[in-house]
């Protein structure tokens, strides 16, 4: 707990988790020259006919709504039992950043984030917009959108862009 918290209330953001790739670089230097590697991917189910393509750590963002509220006044005891209360309080809505790490793979079929929390598994036939960035990609499907963290967004990016 530092100064900022105890005194004032106030929970500095989350930063960003700093995560280390672990696709191996041959199959990333693959995916460059325009061919899919395939990935023994053991720790999810496959369907029949489906290959998985991509793996590495990345972390999803999301924002979560806190709320601080400040009182400004001043309370009296007018008599055991009866206080009275003068001034205002004010609640402020935040939101702040959220970082939720896990496991991306790609598959011919699949886009599939493994995490504790917010874990997702979207087809790739219904991928509409893929927004890449210099450390990561926004993925949206119909209206629903994840942001995520990755270590090498641009072979992420490659790979989703040779399978649709």
């Amino acid at each position: 707990m530092d100064i900022l918290t105890r005194f004032f209330g106030f929970i500095p953001p989350e930063k960003p988790p700093i995560l280390v790739s672990i696709f191996p670089q041959a199959a990333a230097q693959r995916i460059q020259s325009g061919k899919l590697p395939v990935i023994q991917a053991d720790k999810i189910v496959l369907g029949k006919n489906e290959i998985c393509h991509f793996v590495d750590v990345a972390a999803l963002f999301t924002t979560k709504k806190r709320y601080r509220s400040s009182r400004h006044g001043g309370s009296y005891r007018i008599t055991k039992g009866f206080t009275f209360h003068l001034g205002n309080s004010d609640t402020v809505a935040l939101d702040e950043p959220e970082y939720t790490k896990g496991i991306l793979y790609i598959t011919n079929n699949r886009i599939i984030f493994v995490a504790s929390r917010y874990g997702f598994d979207q087809r790739l036939n219904k991928l509409t917009a893929i927004t890449p960035y210099s450390d990561g990609l926004t993925l949206q499907f119909g209206s629903k959108s994840y942001n995520l963290l990755l270590p090498d967004s641009e072979t992420a990016n490659n790979a989703i862009n040779l399978l649709i």
